[in-house]
């Protein structure tokens, strides 16, 4: 697999990881007034994924991908190496995107559980 292929994927990962991360952020605000565990929530959530993946996919994945494109570049220019930059650039964003998802979706607080580790 050629490095523009490598990198397409690793823009097209974190686009939909970052709109997956968006959609859990939203669900959680929502689901704060609407009981779980009812059909009117599996409604919202289905309306709530329609409403956040399409216009991510159809009108902001320009702004992601080219947001994503920018930070591998970046990473390939900086690390000399263009597929050890892509490789980095993946790692670190997914390192964030973890810690965000760990934030959003499953209330745990990593940065301060990382700090109690190495105490």
């Amino acid at each position: 697999m050629n490095i523009r292929t490598q990198t397409k994927y690793v823009i097209y990962t974190i686009t939909v990881l970052t709109a997956a991360l968006l959609s859990i952020y939203i669900e959680s605000i929502i689901t704060e007034y609407i009981p779980e565990k009812s059909y009117l929530t599996v409604i919202i959530d289905m309306i709530l994924i329609i409403a956040v993946f399409i216009p991510v996919i159809a009108i902001i994945e320009k702004v992601i991908k080219k947001a994503a494109s920018s930070y591998v570049g970046t990473a390939k220019n900086v690390s000399g190496n263009s597929k050890a930059g892509v490789y980095l650039a993946f790692f670190i964003a997914l390192i964030i995107l973890f810690v965000l998802f760990a934030i959003v979706k499953h209330n745990l607080t990593p940065i301060t559980d990382l700090k109690n580790i190495f105490r």
